[in-house]
């Protein structure tokens, strides 16, 4: 699967989760399995609370966090890749 900047994304809504302070805890209804995400995983994972285009995700992530948008983009791809693969993310 390619990530382009006009890739749609948006979070799989088989999941519950809990906000632990700046982490996020996740929990597959379908597998069972658990997930935690870090401040910044927990970022990308509620901008995709709606449909969000691949660009327009990372030009918030470079607004919000110090990074630069070749290793935010290259870093988020690959960390939407895993979710996709992990079913926690729909990608169109």
């Amino acid at each position: 699967m390619e990530i382009k900047g006009d890739t749609l994304l948006k979070k799989s809504d088989d999941l519950i989760e809990a906000s632990l302070g700046e982490s996020l805890a996740l929990m597959s209804i379908e597998s069972g399995k658990y997930f935690g995400m870090n401040q910044v995983a927990k970022y990308v994972w509620q901008a995709m609370n709606e449909e969000v285009s691949f660009d327009d995700l990372i030009s918030k992530l470079i607004s919000t966090f110090d990074i630069d948008t070749a290793t935010c983009a290259n870093d988020c791809r690959n960390f939407i890749q895993e979710l996709h693969q992990k079913n926690m993310v729909l990608v169109r």
